[in-house]
């Protein structure tokens, strides 16, 4: 984090764009490790699995550092009022979320994750297969900055082109997913206990309308490598089913549409 502020501070605007993810993925994600190692081995002893699980799994701080570090982004390069709200909303977003996830545990104790994995399978794909690979591969650490990585891409899109079409979506996407994990329940392949949050995978979503809502061709071609590794990663991770990530796709089509539509009322009024 450090770094990441060192970095933002010391460039302009377009080299802080490169920079600062650099340094933070690079110096922060060795003290998230060693912080998350320390927690684990202290709770170990004394905690109850509920507990433990939740507080290793929030304690690996990625997340919340790379949300940090986008909103850091954000402001270093504009300090107007939207810039300020949408960073803050950012690390908001990033304290939050988890605790709204983890409260579907309670809402839905069974899970369709045996109806999910049959039907990934008929359509001859198996998400454990991939998971293996990517083991073998050694690409869990690579996989993990990706996955986790999201706010400070979404910081570095919003730095660059202030889009408010993005965060519109990014906003409804989260808003709508939520009920969508209570209706169809599901852990992920890769889990025995957690959040339900698999129908449809919200990190694909998330990659996917960013680089929709990207403009430039630069921000293009960094949103859709994004969106790919994405998907790689929640299956590579045993976080989604394939079917999730399909079911991703019409879910951002529908947010895409809410997200614009008053924007193409307000086209078609000036035509």
């Amino acid at each position: 984090m450090v770094a990441a502020c060192f970095c933002v501070q010391q460039c302009r605007s377009r080299n802080a764009l490169i920079f600062a993810p650099i340094g933070c993925v690079f110096i922060t994600r060795p003290l998230c490790i060693k912080v998350q190692n320390r927690v684990k081995h202290k709770m170990q002893p004394c905690a109850k699995y509920l507990a433990r699980h939740l507080l290793a799994k929030y304690c690996r701080m990625e997340f919340l550092l790379y949300a940090f570090a986008g909103s850091l982004l954000i402001v270093t390069i504009r300090r107007s009022y939207q810039d300020v709200c949408v960073a803050f909303g950012l690390s908001l977003f990033a304290l939050l979320c988890p605790l709204a996830l983890w409260a579907t545990i309670l809402l839905c104790p069974k899970t369709y994750d045996s109806l999910f994995m049959r039907a990934d399978l008929a359509l001859r794909l198996n998400p454990l297969a991939v998971v293996t690979w990517t083991e073998n591969h050694r690409l869990v650490g690579f996989l993990s900055i990706i996955y986790l990585g999201l706010p400070l891409a979404f910081g570095i899109a919003y730095a660059a082109e202030r889009s408010m079409v993005m965060v519109r979506t990014a906003l409804i996407a989260g808003m709508a997913s939520f009920p969508l994990y209570i209706l169809f329940p599901a852990i992920g392949p890769g889990h025995k206990f957690g959040p339900r949050n698999c129908m449809p995978s919200l990190h694909f979503s998330w990659a996917l309308l960013l680089a929709w809502n990207a403009k430039s061709f630069p921000l293009r071609v960094f949103g859709w490598a994004f969106a790919a590794a994405t998907g790689l990663a929640t299956i590579g991770l045993g976080e989604h089913y394939f079917i999730d990530l399909f079911a991703a796709i019409p879910f951002c089509l529908g947010v895409q549409y809410a997200g614009t539509y008053e924007k193409s009322i307000e086209l078609a009024h000036a035509s």
